[in-house]
Protein backbone atom coordinates (compact mmCIF):
# COMPACT_ATOMS: atom_id res chain seq x y z
CA UNK A 1 0.00 0.00 0.00
CA UNK A 2 1.38 3.63 -0.79
CA UNK A 3 -0.39 7.07 0.02
CA UNK A 4 -0.81 9.01 2.79
CA UNK A 5 -2.87 8.06 5.81
CA UNK A 6 -4.25 9.21 9.18
CA UNK A 7 -3.95 6.34 12.02
CA UNK A 8 -5.95 7.15 14.94
CA UNK A 9 -4.84 5.32 17.91
CA UNK A 10 -6.76 4.02 21.14
CA UNK A 11 -4.86 5.20 23.84
CA UNK A 12 -1.33 7.31 24.10
CA UNK A 13 0.90 4.34 25.02
CA UNK A 14 -0.24 2.47 21.65
CA UNK A 15 1.03 5.40 20.20
CA UNK A 16 3.91 5.61 22.08
CA UNK A 17 5.41 2.34 21.65
CA UNK A 18 4.25 2.46 17.86
CA UNK A 19 6.71 5.47 17.32
CA UNK A 20 9.49 3.54 19.00
CA UNK A 21 9.40 0.81 16.42
CA UNK A 22 9.52 3.37 13.84
CA UNK A 23 12.40 4.60 15.32
CA UNK A 24 14.23 1.70 16.09
CA UNK A 25 13.08 0.49 12.88
CA UNK A 26 15.54 -1.66 10.66
CA UNK A 27 16.11 -1.30 6.71
CA UNK A 28 14.46 -5.10 6.12
CA UNK A 29 11.29 -3.67 8.50
CA UNK A 30 7.79 -2.26 7.09
CA UNK A 31 8.48 -0.19 9.64
CA UNK A 32 11.66 1.82 7.74
CA UNK A 33 9.13 3.03 5.12
CA UNK A 34 6.95 4.83 7.24
CA UNK A 35 7.04 8.85 7.47
CA UNK A 36 5.65 10.83 9.84
CA UNK A 37 4.87 13.31 12.75
CA UNK A 38 4.61 12.03 16.07
CA UNK A 39 2.01 13.66 18.00
CA UNK A 40 3.22 12.49 21.20
CA UNK A 41 6.66 14.64 20.64
CA UNK A 42 5.42 17.64 18.89
CA UNK A 43 6.70 20.59 21.03
CA UNK A 44 3.19 22.37 20.04
CA UNK A 45 0.69 22.03 22.85
CA UNK A 46 -2.51 23.77 23.84
CA UNK A 47 -2.36 25.21 27.38
CA UNK A 48 -5.01 26.11 29.49
CA UNK A 49 -3.89 28.72 32.33
CA UNK A 50 -6.59 29.11 35.12
CA UNK A 51 -6.45 33.12 36.81
CA UNK A 52 -7.65 33.26 40.24
CA UNK A 53 -8.28 37.01 38.95
CA UNK A 54 -10.20 37.34 35.87
CA UNK A 55 -9.32 40.98 35.06
CA UNK A 56 -5.76 40.20 34.26
CA UNK A 57 -5.25 41.10 31.03
CA UNK A 58 -4.20 38.15 27.88
CA UNK A 59 -1.18 40.20 26.87
CA UNK A 60 -0.12 39.69 30.60
CA UNK A 61 -0.23 36.32 30.47
CA UNK A 62 1.66 36.13 26.99
CA UNK A 63 4.26 38.48 28.21
CA UNK A 64 4.70 35.75 31.16
CA UNK A 65 4.69 32.57 28.69
CA UNK A 66 7.20 33.93 26.31
CA UNK A 67 9.84 33.39 29.42
CA UNK A 68 9.38 30.22 29.24
CA UNK A 69 8.46 28.87 25.67
CA UNK A 70 7.19 30.88 22.28
CA UNK A 71 3.73 31.80 21.84
CA UNK A 72 2.06 30.45 18.74
CA UNK A 73 -1.37 31.63 19.20
CA UNK A 74 -2.98 34.50 21.92
CA UNK A 75 -4.53 33.35 24.87
CA UNK A 76 -8.46 33.06 23.82
CA UNK A 77 -11.23 32.76 26.50
CA UNK A 78 -12.55 29.53 27.12
CA UNK A 79 -16.69 29.61 27.29
CA UNK A 80 -18.73 27.01 28.39
CA UNK A 81 -21.41 25.28 26.71
CA UNK A 82 -23.70 28.22 27.11
CA UNK A 83 -21.25 30.91 26.20
CA UNK A 84 -19.67 32.17 29.06
CA UNK A 85 -16.86 32.50 30.34
CA UNK A 86 -14.98 30.59 32.52
CA UNK A 87 -12.01 32.72 33.56
CA UNK A 88 -9.72 30.24 31.48
CA UNK A 89 -7.71 31.25 28.60
CA UNK A 90 -6.72 28.92 26.32
CA UNK A 91 -3.30 29.37 24.76
CA UNK A 92 -0.63 27.15 21.98
CA UNK A 93 2.90 27.44 22.71
CA UNK A 94 5.70 25.84 21.15
CA UNK A 95 8.05 24.33 24.31
CA UNK A 96 11.69 24.80 24.10
CA UNK A 97 13.76 22.12 24.15
CA UNK A 98 15.50 21.04 26.81
CA UNK A 99 18.50 17.87 26.04
CA UNK A 100 18.85 16.85 29.95
CA UNK A 101 14.62 16.39 30.16
CA UNK A 102 13.15 13.18 29.32
CA UNK A 103 11.65 13.88 27.14
CA UNK A 104 13.84 16.82 25.69
CA UNK A 105 11.31 19.80 26.33
CA UNK A 106 11.62 22.29 28.78
CA UNK A 107 8.30 22.46 30.49
CA UNK A 108 6.04 25.25 31.48
CA UNK A 109 5.74 25.70 35.74
CA UNK A 110 2.08 24.68 36.89
CA UNK A 111 1.89 27.81 39.05
CA UNK A 112 2.80 31.81 39.20
CA UNK A 113 1.40 34.88 40.70
CA UNK A 114 0.94 37.85 38.82
CA UNK A 115 1.28 40.68 41.22
CA UNK A 116 -1.02 39.14 43.86
CA UNK A 117 -3.23 37.29 41.43
CA UNK A 118 -2.69 33.48 41.49
CA UNK A 119 -2.23 31.48 38.04
CA UNK A 120 -2.18 27.76 37.40
CA UNK A 121 -0.84 26.58 34.15
CA UNK A 122 -2.15 22.90 32.88
CA UNK A 123 -1.85 20.93 29.82
CA UNK A 124 -1.55 17.11 28.32
CA UNK A 125 1.43 15.08 29.13
CA UNK A 126 2.35 17.89 31.66
CA UNK A 127 4.94 16.43 34.31
CA UNK A 128 3.36 16.19 37.23
CA UNK A 129 6.05 18.39 39.47
CA UNK A 130 5.77 20.30 42.96
CA UNK A 131 4.21 23.56 43.01
CA UNK A 132 6.46 24.78 45.27
CA UNK A 133 9.84 23.45 44.42
CA UNK A 134 9.01 22.32 40.63
CA UNK A 135 11.03 18.70 41.42
CA UNK A 136 9.33 15.78 40.89
CA UNK A 137 8.24 13.00 42.85
CA UNK A 138 5.94 14.44 45.24
CA UNK A 139 3.10 17.25 45.59
CA UNK A 140 3.06 20.62 47.96
CA UNK A 141 1.21 19.12 50.94
CA UNK A 142 4.79 16.81 51.12
CA UNK A 143 7.62 19.35 50.41
CA UNK A 144 10.09 20.11 52.76
CA UNK A 145 11.78 22.33 50.42
CA UNK A 146 12.23 26.31 51.03
CA UNK A 147 11.48 27.30 47.95
CA UNK A 148 10.89 31.17 47.05
CA UNK A 149 8.21 32.17 44.79
CA UNK A 150 9.87 35.44 43.76
CA UNK A 151 13.43 33.76 41.79
CA UNK A 152 11.78 30.10 41.68
CA UNK A 153 15.26 29.04 43.54
CA UNK A 154 15.20 26.63 46.30
CA UNK A 155 17.03 27.06 49.70
CA UNK A 156 15.17 30.62 50.64
CA UNK A 157 11.61 31.57 51.55
CA UNK A 158 10.27 34.43 49.43
CA UNK A 159 10.33 37.05 52.17
CA UNK A 160 14.02 35.86 53.05
CA UNK A 161 14.70 36.52 48.94
CA UNK A 162 17.46 38.58 47.88
CA UNK A 163 15.95 39.72 44.90
CA UNK A 164 12.57 40.91 46.92
CA UNK A 165 11.96 43.21 44.02
CA UNK A 166 11.79 40.99 41.33
CA UNK A 167 8.84 41.34 38.42
CA UNK A 168 6.60 38.00 37.96
CA UNK A 169 6.16 39.59 34.89
CA UNK A 170 9.12 40.13 33.30
CA UNK A 171 11.45 38.60 35.56
CA UNK A 172 13.84 41.74 35.85
CA UNK A 173 14.88 42.74 39.08
CA UNK A 174 14.50 46.59 40.32
CA UNK A 175 10.63 46.58 39.70
CA UNK A 176 7.18 44.85 40.30
CA UNK A 177 4.52 43.93 38.46
CA UNK A 178 2.27 46.99 39.35
CA UNK A 179 5.36 48.89 37.34
CA UNK A 180 6.68 46.59 34.95
CA UNK A 181 6.57 48.85 31.27
CA UNK A 182 5.13 45.22 29.92
CA UNK A 183 2.47 45.20 31.65
CA UNK A 184 -0.66 45.81 29.98
CA UNK A 185 -2.32 49.11 31.29
CA UNK A 186 -6.12 49.92 30.89
CA UNK A 187 -8.01 52.90 31.12
CA UNK A 188 -8.81 52.25 34.69
CA UNK A 189 -5.38 51.61 35.75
Amino acid sequence: MTGMFFVTFASINICRRYWEMVKAARPESPFSRFVGNCPVQREERRVTVSMRNPHTPGKDITTLLKRFCTVVREPTHILNGLGFWTGKWSVIVRLNKDSSAEDGLQHLPQSFSLGNSYGLIYYPDMPQICRRCSKKGHSVKDCKEDACKNCRVTGHETKDCPKRTMCNLCGQAAHSYKDCPKRDRSWVS
